[in-house]
């Protein structure tokens, strides 16, 4: 439990400085190119309130900022909380027969375990209630702000500040589908643990025990978008592969109208 949660403070640590360095880059715009303000503003002339808009500007990009990746490192640390629940249990499969030294506390001891998947199980509903929806628009923005980025990345004299952006992008997409592709793994390897236990030397009704926990494992615990996709490495290769299609498409057109 504790390396997982390390790793998860460790990428959240990382990923929050990266939105601060795009946020403090992105709020740099008008001291480096002819903008007046980060965000267009033309409702009216500022005058005198030019600087106390752009505080304002820069503060709220900023809370926006900080909003949002602390709601990311809130689901990483949730994730990895069931990578290494399903950790500990699966070591505890595996260890069972020399911790007990009898039958009946045997049998206890593997009631106990099935209690636990239990509650694993539903703690991934949980999780799955709250971030479902959200991960779902992430899925659906990602694409299209991984192409923009990329493509201004290429054709945009603010280098630094996209390629900051671009960064935070992927890394945040990417954290998603790779602790949610741990998910998977280690909810898997419960079937592995029960086979690597001490089972030929258990009696029938341990046995038996085993086999409903490693019938159960045969479905790996899972985190969606939406009930539309499933959180894992293979979905960010998916993601990735869109976003690069659109970019091609953009930037044949864009050179297409160039010609023109």
């Amino acid at each position: 439990m504790q390396k997982s949660l390390r790793m998860a403070k460790l990428v959240g640590v990382g990923y929050q400085i990266n939105c601060a360095v795009t946020v403090l880059l992105y709020n740099t715009i008008p001291l480096i190119t002819d903008k007046s303000l980060p965000i267009p503003f033309s409702l009216f002339e500022l005058g005198r309130y030019h600087a106390a808009m752009y505080l304002l500007q820069f503060w709220g990009i900023a809370h926006a900022a900080a909003n949002n990746s602390a709601l990311d490192v809130l689901a990483y640390n949730f994730m990895s909380i069931i990578n290494g629940q399903a950790k500990v249990l699966n070591e505890k499969i595996r260890t069972s027969g020399r911790l007990q030294n009898n039958e009946k506390d045997l049998i206890e001891y593997l009631y106990d375990c099935v209690y636990h998947h239990n509650k694993i199980i539903m703690f991934v509903h949980k999780v799955e209630r709250v971030f479902s929806i959200i991960l779902l628009i992430q899925y659906l923005t990602s694409i299209v702000v991984i192409c923009n980025i990329g493509f201004q990345l290429v054709f945009s004299l603010q280098f630094f500040l996209m390629l900051s952006f671009f960064v935070a992008m992927m890394c945040q997409l990417g954290m998603y589908c790779w602790f949610g592709n741990e998910i998977i793994i280690n909810s898997t390897a419960i079937r592995d643990a029960c086979y690597e236990s001490d089972w030929v030397d258990y009696s029938v009704r341990v046995r038996k025990i085993l086999l409903i926990i490693m019938e159960r494992g045969k479905k790996p615990l899972y985190l969606t978008a939406g009930k539309f996709s499933i959180l894992s490495l293979a979905s960010f290769t998916s993601v990735i592969n869109s976003a690069y299609s659109f970019f091609a498409l953009m930037q044949r057109m864009y050179k297409q109208s160039e010609h023109e």
